[in-house]
This record gives structure tokens, sequence and C-alpha cells, in this order.
């Protein structure tokens, strides 16, 4: 079985269901072999792969070992531009929702006023 090179993944491309379904296609392994290396159902392997479940670590380390690779964690500082983004990104996003309440606050507001002053009828008055 020729693995090939590694299989390096960032984290946000698709996490473990990209990574066991790339081992086991490097591994030319079906699902129901995967899962019989590894102790498991098919059904099991299926739902590793969908994404519908998360495996624990030890069943991933487990997983890829019958598929004849080796998990290896590393842990890294973030790059400050990528820190940078990302504290932009979450603060955009709750300036944007902070600014859609207010709009709906306003617009809510509005529409009491209209109805209040009978601006507004209700349909069955119509």
């Amino acid at each position: 079985m020729d693995t090939g090179e590694n299989i390096i993944l960032e984290p946000d491309a698709g996490g473990t269901a990209v990574l066991i379904r790339t081992a086991r296609a490097r591994a030319d392994l079906s699902q129901r072999q995967l899962a019989a290396r590894a102790g498991t159902s098919q059904p099991a392997i299926a739902r590793y792969e969908s994404g519908r479940v998360e495996p624990d670590l030890s069943t991933l380390r487990r997983l890829l070992t019958a598929c004849g690779f080796t998990l290896r964690l590393r842990v890294e500082p973030l790059d400050p531009d990528d820190l940078r983004r990302l504290r932009e990104a979450v603060g955009a996003r709750v300036e944007y929702r902070v600014e859609s309440n207010r709009r709906a606050t306003r617009l809510a507001a509005e529409a009491a006023g209209a109805w209040r002053d009978g601006r507004v009828r209700r349909l069955r008055d119509a």
C-alpha cells in the first residue's frame, strides 16, 4: 500500500472528514476495508467521512493508522497577519449584527408609531 506524500490540512480545509477520506483514498481502501482494519463498522466510517460524526482523537489515530498514516499534531502561534484578519472578521460580524439589530429596532418603532397614529390599518379593517 503506497500512501504517497504526507497529508497536510489547514484548519479550514474540512476537518477530520476530509482527512479520513483522503487517507482512505490514498491507501486505496474501501470504507468496508478500513472499518475491518480499524475494528469498527462501515456505517461508522461513512458517518466520519460525511462529517455527521466527529471522531475522538484516539479513534482518528486508529483510523489513520489503519490507512498507513501517523497523526502528528502541531501547535503553532498564529501569524500576526492571520490574527489581525481574524479579529477584523469577528469584529465586522459583530458590528454588522449590531447595525442590523439597530435597523430592525428602528423599523419596528416606526411601524408601531404608524400603527398608533392610524397611518397603518389592519388587513381586516381595509
